[in-house]
């Protein structure tokens, strides 16, 4: 859902900046990326956290994890500034597998 909430508030932000969207796109685009920060190194052992679960169910390490989300939150942050981009990141994970992918928009 952050996903789908950061494209709205993106949308409504190139149209009519405002502080509440501003507030949205702030938060839905450092959400995961602090998560994960917290994930990893805070409580790297609770098993409750999702980059947990996702490190253990396709074995990716710690640091690829991050990686993956802080490309997103770059590129995210680069679509704020320039309403011309026509690309977005995409994150999505299976049992044996994640995965980063870029779509573009024609």
């Amino acid at each position: 859902m952050a996903g789908y909430t950061f494209e709205f508030a993106l949308q409504s932000y190139h149209t009519r900046p405002t502080t509440y969207n501003k507030a949205l796109l702030f938060f839905t685009c450092t959400d995961f990326f602090v998560y994960t920060l917290l994930a990893n190194y805070v409580h790297p052992e609770n098993d409750m956290y999702d980059p947990n679960l996702i490190r253990q169910e396709t074995g990716l390490s710690k640091g690829s994890i991050l990686s993956l989300v802080t490309a997103k939150s770059v590129m995210n942050t680069y679509r704020i500034m320039n309403p011309d981009a026509t690309f977005f990141p995409m994150i999505w994970v299976d049992k044996k597998s994640a995965g980063f992918g870029i779509g573009f928009k024609f």
